[in-house]
């Protein structure tokens, strides 16, 4: 059934006054249209039902769609949006449960964090498709001990120690002020009696009260565990940031702080995260009478992957090399691992509906993950996609990530270039890979802007690779090995390129 929401920007500022949870949304941004003499968007919605699915009832789905006004030339148009809405009472149960114990605070020490240990008791008791190291295959280099005093916290060298393990690691937003590093003037300090934990930037002294809340005696920091500095250690220890994430217990990520100081934890209004309540008296043809629950379907890319943290190049490989993931968001506390996806208002894990983006994430992560382990075949199955096409989803999400030096364009995605090289068996470069390379080169820019070949980035690659450019690129799956034909440069050679020793980083 359609038909128009509103048809008079009178009845729009009528629901905004009381608060519609559609208008709020779709209508967000209005009073600027206005101002700018805009003809306000006018919408057409549809409602639909849903098919019972094998573990619940069903639900409505409400869509919203642009439609032109008048003759209007400058009228605003937005993207559809589409919301799911659920019985109250068939889902109070499984998703809306009134017992969550949210408390004003997102600080687990503070309001119990009963919802983070379970979510971390299930995965390492039941779930059969995360990946648990019980062989301590690897530790990284250097760790913070936060158990060196209750003040304190300690760099250690993990060979020296002969620490196996388990270990967090961190997802955080550097910013563009100083804060305490590791270099070559301080870590017998920071390596010896250690510093002082009220002398670190507010996001290192919350993770490591996360750690600690945890029962985890070493978290990875990559500033406090790397050598800073044009005299330290990053060269080497750059290469191994796939297996520090790969091999780590769970990693932290601060998703609402763009620099030191914002921090993980938040005050809220613990209600004000439920999802948004409709009450329906009865005289609607579109929904029974009784209460609803409103989801948005973009609830896991606003709520979470639209977060500061998430907007970042290199934060994109430690998402997808995590096993598990804690997000500190702006509201809330979300859950990510290869079974289940979940958040503190919704513990069990996303319904079906919302779940698309995030299945598929974690599905990429179980297959990178199984991929990279010692002597593991990667998985066959009918389920299983293919890992060309983890790599074609890995550099449109990837290039679709800022990054403040632009010259990291190909390092900052070198650890996912690792593991499909291992698996590929095969030679990479400047983003693309050594058999079929011809076929590579018809990468196209998802939009096309005036600044995507920046200066930078055209003096140190070569213009045929999508890494000479700047914003969204889609790459092509290479054809079927099978050709029946060979492409030949000009001196009559298979086309291909060389990887020289100096280099192997790119």
């Amino acid at each position: 059934m359609i038909s128009y929401h509103h048809k008079s920007f009178e009845s729009v500022l009528a629901s905004l006054t009381a608060k519609c949870v559609f208008c709020v949304e779709i209508y967000a941004g209005l009073d600027w249209a206005q101002s700018q003499k805009i003809t306000w968007p006018q919408y057409c919605w549809t409602t639909r039902s849903t098919g019972k699915m094998s573990d619940n009832q069903g639900a409505i789905v409400v869509s919203f769609r642009s439609v032109k006004y008048g003759d209007s030339a400058r009228q605003i148009y937005h993207k559809p949006k589409r919301y799911y809405l659920f019985p109250e009472a068939d889902y109070q149960t499984k998703y809306f449960q009134p017992t969550l114990g949210l408390s004003e605070f997102t600080d687990p020490s503070v309001s119990g964090g009963n919802q983070l240990h379970k979510w971390m008791k299930t995965c390492v008791e039941t779930h059969k498709a995360c990946y648990k190291d019980s062989r301590n295959t690897f530790v990284p280099t250097r760790l913070v001990d936060v158990n060196a005093g209750p003040d304190i916290v300690r760099v250690v060298e993990t060979s020296v120690a002969d620490i196996k393990g388990p270990y967090l690691t961190l997802s955080h937003s550097w910013g563009k002020t100083w804060f305490t590093t590791l270099t070559t003037g301080n870590k017998h300090e920071l390596m010896g009696t250690g510093i002082k934990l009220s002398d670190l930037s507010p996001n290192f002294q919350q993770a490591i009260s996360v750690a600690r809340f945890m029962g985890l005696r070493y978290i990875w920091i990559d500033s406090l565990c790397i050598i800073q500095g044009p005299d330290g250690d990053f060269p080497y220890e750059g290469q191994l940031m796939h297996k520090v994430y790969r091999y780590s217990f769970c990693n932290i990520a601060i998703a609402d702080s763009e620099n030191k100081d914002g921090g993980l934890f938040r005050k809220r209004d613990p209600h004000a995260i439920l999802p948004a309540r409709l009450e329906v008296d009865g005289d609607s043809t579109k929904l029974r009478q009784g209460a609803w629950r409103i989801l948005p379907e973009s609830f896991w890319k606003s709520q979470l992957l639209g977060s500061k943290i998430y907007t970042r190049g290199w934060v994109f490989q430690e998402r997808m090399l995590s096993p598990r993931i804690l997000h500190f968001a702006s509201s809330q506390i979300f859950w990510d691992c290869c079974t289940l996806s979940a958040s503190e208002t919704l513990p069990d894990g996303l319904p079906h509906y919302l779940d698309a983006q995030a299945s598929t994430d974690r599905h990429w992560r179980g297959r990178i993950q199984t991929a990279s382990l010692p002597n593991t075949p990667p998985p066959i199955g009918p389920n299983d996609d293919s890992i060309e096409r983890f790599w074609k989803s890995s550099v449109l999400n990837y290039t679709s990530c800022d990054l403040t030096n632009q010259t990291d364009k190909t390092f900052a995605i070198w650890s996912i270039a690792k593991l499909v090289r291992d698996v590929l068996d095969e030679e990479y470069a400047v983003g693309l890979w050594e058999d079929a390379l011809e076929e590579q080169l018809a990468w196209r820019m998802k939009d096309c802007g005036t600044e995507t070949r920046l200066d930078v980035l055209q003096a140190k690659y070569p213009s045929w690779t999508w890494a000479s450019v700047k914003g969204p690129v889609i790459t092509y799956d290479r054809l079927t090995p099978e050709r029946s034909y060979v492409v030949l440069d000009h001196h009559n050679q298979p086309i291909s390129f060389q990887i020289h020793a100096q280099h192997s980083n790119t």
